[in-house]
């Protein structure tokens, strides 16, 4: 952007010159061909100064540019020459330096990295906020599969339910939401805090929908939000615990279709809570 600008403004150096010397050659020859055509002279005489003022200035904004940046780089630079002498008292310091350059060139391709899942609830909450009526929310929800209490714990703790909150004000906008639950088996689907929070959300007119993870084979990532085609939130697990301890958000649409194309697998895996009821007492009918 800098290097555009810069050449923006040397082409209207250029330009404002030209047409200053072209109006200084024409002053000259009506000076000296038409010496009784005062008024003409005059004319163009204000007009060639106000050209070479113009050209001053241009001239005074392009230095200014220059001291700006030439001011950031030295900044920069002494940031680095002062990292690089604190990194010998502990090379953390030079560590930190790179993790944090690398995260502007992430920002820089439109993706950004959350490290905790306090803080991934607040960007999901952020993100919906910013949805509007006729866009679309695909959500998931990998219901924790280590038991019953910690699975209650988790749609009751306070964050997810401002998440909920969220979703349901998203829903009342006008805003199409998808939700998918991946919960470990029947028996945990059919725990009454389970159902009692699965039926609050169809009441609400949510498009509620159930994957039993027992009875499926789940392939790619199955714990992702799609912002309507503006961004999908990812969620990283923490190695060997299958818990979400953040995420990583992409914008770029090459991301935003695949997650789509992934949501759109998982829906046509799942099915909606109501059917799951109907077949489970069919199944124990039959018994």
């Amino acid at each position: 952007m800098r290097y555009r600008v810069t050449t923006q403004r040397n082409g209207l150096s250029v330009i404002t010159l030209a047409v200053g010397a072209a109006a200084t050659a024409g002053s000259a020859v009506i000076a000296y061909f038409y010496a009784e055509s005062v008024a003409v002279l005059s004319v163009l005489l204000i007009a060639l100064m106000g050209l070479t003022l113009t050209l001053i200035l241009d001239q005074r904004v392009k230095l200014s540019e220059i001291e700006r940046s030439l001011t950031t780089a030295n900044a920069d630079a002494s940031v680095a020459a002062e990292i690089a002498r604190l990194s010998k008292i502990d090379d953390a310091f030079s560590g930190k330096y790179a993790e944090l350059k690398s995260e502007m060139a992430d920002l820089a391709r439109g993706t950004y990295q959350i490290r905790t899942l306090t803080g991934l609830y607040q960007d999901d909450i952020r993100s919906i906020g910013r949805l509007r009526s006729g866009e679309t929310l695909l959500s998931t929800c990998p219901v924790t599969p280590t038991s019953e209490v910690e699975a209650v714990r988790q749609i009751t703790s306070p964050a997810y339910r401002e998440s909920m909150r969220a979703h349901t004000e998203a829903l009342n906008r006008g805003v199409k939401v998808t939700r998918i639950y991946l919960i470990r088996d029947m028996a945990l689907f059919l725990h009454a805090p389970i159902i009692q929070h699965l039926t609050e959300l169809k009441a609400a007119q949510m498009d509620v929908r159930v994957i039993l993870r027992d009875q499926v084979i789940l392939d790619g990532q199955f714990d992702f939000l799609v912002f309507g085609t503006s961004k999908v939130s990812v969620g990283v697990a923490e190695p060997g615990a299958g818990t979400v301890s953040g995420a990583i958000v992409y914008t770029d649409e090459t991301a935003i279709r695949r997650y789509i194309a992934e949501y759109e697998k998982l829906r046509v895996m799942s099915t909606e809570p109501s059917v799951l009821l109907s077949l489970h007492r069919e199944q124990e009918f039959q018994k």
